[in-house]
């Protein structure tokens, strides 16, 4: 089968890799080029852990993940996983990892259960204030971003793909008519992988099951080394008590890397400069004070803005275009599309082959009318 694939981010990329793995003639269309600065596959690092909360699928998908990415490393010689640890932090509310943890230990992934004294004691880098449990997942830790596109595409085109530096118009209004080509040479299926701009090229369709969220990511410096914030000694984290932050130590990238995990405004991909803003560097630093008390005079040395596709349940989009089954819509990555990008291409190639069915978890149908828009760190 003849296939064009719209958009090089971390789902179009896996879906065009693992579909031509499958057999398949594809195309791989994409804009700008794969992990470029506006998209949300870019920026350097993902973090890659084991805990979802209730979602065993994509516990499951987790573990299939890793390995994917590892055979990339390996393939090409390049590192993409550095598996520095990741400790969870949870507040008054802990079944989100409660349940997870039961689930990862029947699946063989590494995890454990550490006292809040055990935990102060192995990294003391930490203060606790306000956290009741915490989980460490020893093996976990995070990706390279931009370079993992730009592998995964490297990986594509030696095996025989056709990448095409081109911006593709959707007519959103003539996809009811099959004589309408997306694409002007004759394919027999279209992926549509567009990431945030699938809610402009398909307006009528996803506007109002899609929220695109300004996302600030910040990397502070020490003004004099300090090995205890090394990856040597501090694993990733993510904190889930009264704010939601997460963040990655010292590498030979970047900085010490944190962010806001909040879904709290909008962006405007064409017109909004992509500056951090006075407020929420003041909320980030005080909550580096607060967290990370012995990081003396925390500053911010580098500075990103991105942006997550949210839909109203934190879950995918892999589903049919409603009158088109020969159109595949893939996105709204929610912020934890990333880690799970070889797992999402599995999942394409199933669908366009015809060996599996749209997962009700990630179909057009499910969507109501609730203009509330979560994260995958449901409670």
């Amino acid at each position: 089968m003849k296939i064009s694939i719209i958009g090089a981010g971390v789902m179009g990329m896996w879906s065009a890799y693992k579909l031509l793995d499958a057999g398949h003639q594809v195309n791989l269309y994409e804009a700008y080029y794969p992990g470029h600065t506006r998209s949300s596959s870019g920026g350097e690092s993902r973090l890659i852990r084991g805990i979802y909360g209730k979602d065993d699928l994509y516990m499951d998908w987790v573990q299939y993940s890793l390995e994917q990415w590892q055979k990339i490393e390996s393939k090409l010689g390049n590192q993409l996983f550095y598996p520095v640890g990741c400790l969870w932090m949870f507040g008054n509310e802990t079944a989100y990892g409660d349940y997870a943890f039961d689930y990862l230990k029947k699946i063989d992934w590494p995890i454990d259960s550490i006292s809040l004294n055990e935990t102060r004691n192995r990294f003391p880098q930490f203060s606790l204030k306000g956290i009741h449990k915490t989980y460490y997942e020893p093996n976990s830790g995070y990706l390279m971003a931009r370079l993992g596109c730009q592998l995964i595409k490297k990986l594509f085109v030696q095996a025989g793909g056709t990448y095409i530096q081109e911006q593709i118009p959707v007519d959103e209004n003539r996809l009811e008519d099959f004589n309408y080509k997306i694409i002007d040479h004759d394919s027999d299926f279209v992926v549509l992988a567009c990431g945030p701009w699938l809610k402009s090229l398909l307006k009528n369709l996803l506007g109002n099951k899609l929220m695109i969220s300004r996302q600030e990511i910040y990397y502070f410096s020490l003004s004099a080394p300090n090995p205890s914030f090394n990856t040597s000694s501090m694993p990733a984290w993510i904190d889930l008590s009264e704010r939601n932050y997460y963040g990655i130590p010292f590498t030979d990238q970047r900085g010490f890397k944190m962010a806001d995990d909040s879904r709290l405004s909008e962006i405007d991909l064409e017109e909004d400069d992509r500056l951090p803003t006075p407020k929420k560097i003041e909320a980030i630093k005080d909550y580096m004070r607060f967290r990370f008390p012995t990081f003396m005079h925390p500053k911010i040395s580098e500075a990103r803005v991105c942006q997550y596709t949210n839909t109203t349940d934190g879950n995918f989009i892999i589903d049919f275009h409603p009158q088109r089954k020969d159109i595949l819509i893939i996105g709204g990555g929610s912020g934890h599309a990333f880690k799970l990008g070889p797992s999402i291409g599995s999942h394409v190639t199933q669908l366009v082959s015809g060996q599996a069915n749209v997962n009700p978890m990630f179909s057009l149908d499910r969507f109501n009318d609730s203009d509330k828009f979560q994260s995958q760190f449901k409670r």
